[in-house]
């Protein structure tokens, strides 16, 4: 072969520009910078804002077709890392689409204005990297459970972390949904009767079946019985799900702590507006 070797060894083809040291742009608009070379037709290169090095071939170092793993790509906050890739099992693909889902409730603005609910809502930096939540999720996830982070996030604040979240059955999953966007102008559990002129207090048993609790004259009286029946009711179903394993001890402890908290705030709302 004719013309001469670059510094390791290798033949360097006529009119091939050496690489090593420029920098390129892939297509995302991040910058990368060959820093050796390794092969004859393989190059080692480094990401600039993230600093993931990986190798590619000339032709793919040229043309800017490499993506940075590290980019935060997914809403502006999650990215992949390496050696997984979202289809490579079933159960990675539910993961992806899990994952995907919190980074969309959090960080889509889109998805703030359309459910309010889910303002000031986070993901734990670790929970960033698909790979460290992927993790978790093949040790917790179980088929047809739901995933909850409120219960055990700190008072004010909701997390999605591995500390934070647990998967539990839906009918546990429901015992703490706040129906006040679609329920009206009467707290959960209350409504208004009128041919009789007086407030409906009414409970779920936690699997879709109401349970009449009687008519008052406020709906102040008639929100107080409910919430006693509403903690009867739950505490029941809690333990129920404790005992057959369906939840933590710790998930049970808080649970009730937070329902008893979530009904007290209701309540003293309530008395305020009446």
């Amino acid at each position: 072969m004719s013309g001469k070797k670059d510094k390791w060894g290798f033949w360097i083809k006529k009119n091939t520009p050496e690489l090593v040291g420029k920098t390129f742009e892939n297509s995302k608009g991040h910058l990368y910078t060959v820093l050796n070379r390794l092969t004859v037709d393989r190059y080692l290169i480094v990401f600039h804002k993230t600093g993931f090095i990986t190798s590619l071939t000339n032709k793919d170092v040229k043309s800017g077709m490499i993506k940075d793993l590290y980019a935060p790509e997914v809403y502006g906050v999650g990215y992949m890392g390496e050696g997984v890739s979202k289809r490579d099992t079933p159960l990675i693909t539910k993961a992806y689409a899990t994952w995907s889902g919190m980074m969309r409730r959090c960080y889509a603005e889109w998805e703030r204005h359309k459910n309010p609910s889910y303002a000031g809502c986070v993901v734990s930096d670790d929970w960033h990297h698909f790979r460290e939540f992927l993790l978790w999720f093949e040790d917790n996830y179980i088929e047809g459970f739901h995933l909850d982070k409120d219960v055990l996030s700190p008072v004010g604040y909701k997390v999605y972390s591995k500390d934070t979240c647990e998967y539990v059955p839906r009918h546990i999953n429901t015992l703490f949904t706040n129906t006040k966007a679609k329920r009206g102008a009467y707290p959960q559990g209350v409504y208004y009767k009128k041919k009789n002129r007086k407030f409906v207090a009414q409970v779920c048993n936690g699997r879709g079946i109401q349970t009449h609790l009687g008519l008052y004259d406020t709906p102040e009286e008639a929100y107080a019985v409910y919430m006693k029946k509403k903690m009867e009711v739950s505490k029941k179903i809690l333990r129920d799900a404790l005992n057959n394993k369906c939840i933590s001890d710790k998930f049970y402890v808080k649970s009730i702590k937070y329902l008893e908290n979530q009904l007290k705030g209701e309540y003293e709302c309530l008395i305020n507006v009446y």
